[in-house]
C-alpha cells in the first residue's frame, strides 16, 4: 500500500513538467534542438555534451546532473544517475515524451533502462525507450542489446537454428569434443552437453 501510494505521488505535475521543459528549449538555439532531436542514440548525449562545454568548458550533461543528485548508496545513485539523464534527455528533446506524460512514468521508463542493463537483451516495442536505452547503454559501455520483440524473436530462431542445426555441428565438436580412440581404431568425441537434444 506505501508503496502504491509513493508511486502514485507527483512531486512535478505534468503540466508543470511541460512548462520545464518548454523553458529550457526555449535557451536552446534551434539548431542545436535540431541536432539533439536528430542525433543517432549513440551520438545524443556527446552532441548535449559538446553544447554545455562551449559556455561551460569544466562541464558536461553528467556532471551537471550530479551536482542535483543527493549522496546515498552506490547502486541508487546508478539508478538515479540514470534517471536524471533520462529526464535530461526528454528535457532537451531527444525522442520526448508526449505532453501529458508524467514524470512518475518517465522515472519508470528510466528504472526499465537500469535493470535491464544488467541483463543480455532489453526488448520493448517502445521506440522512443528504445532511443533513450541505446544513447544510456553507450555512454556507460553497457552491453546489453535492446531489441525491438520481433528482432527478438529472431534472436530466439538463430539461437535455436545453432544448437539444433547441421550447419552448426561440426564447430560444436571440434570446440568442444574429448576425442577418444577404441582399440578396433573407431574414433569417439565425447560432447558434455546435448546436441540435438541428445
Amino acid at each position: 500500500d506505501m508503496l502504491e501510494t509513493i508511486q502514485r505521488l507527483e512531486l512535478v505535475s505534468p503540466n508543470t513538467y511541460s512548462a520545464i521543459k518548454e523553458e529550457v528549449r526555449k535557451y536552446l538555439p534551434s539548431d542545436i534542438l535540431k541536432k539533439i532531436q536528430g542525433a543517432s542514440p549513440k551520438d545524443v548525449i556527446s552532441t548535449i555534451d559538446k553544447y554545455i562545454s562551449k559556455d561551460l568548458p569544466n562541464f558536461n550533461l553528467e556532471s551537471l546532473l550530479s551536482l542535483y543528485q543527493s549522496n546515498m548508496g552506490q547502486l541508487i545513485n546508478a539508478e538515479s544517475r540514470f534517471k536524471t539523464i533520462c529526464m535530461a534527455l526528454d528535457i532537451f528533446g531527444f525522442r520526448p515524451e508526449k505532453k501529458n506524460k508524467q514524470l512518475m512514468n518517465i522515472d519508470t521508463d528510466a528504472s526499465h533502462i537500469f535493470y535491464a542493463g544488467h541483463c543480455d537483451i532489453f526488448v520493448t516495442a517502445d521506440s522512443k525507450l528504445r532511443g533513450k536505452a541505446e544513447a544510456m547503454y553507450q555512454k556507460y559501455n553497457y552491453q546489453t542489446k535492446v531489441l525491438h520483440p520481433k528482432e527478438f524473436e529472431s534472436f530466439i530462431d538463430d539461437e535455436l537454428q545453432k544448437e539444433y542445426s547441421f550447419k552448426y555441428i561440426s564447430e560444436v565438436i571440434d570446440k568442444y569434443g574429448n576425442p577418444r580412440f577404441e582399440d578396433d581404431g573407431a574414433h569417439y568425441k565425447l560432447i558434455p552437453n546435448h546436441i540435438f537434444g541428445t
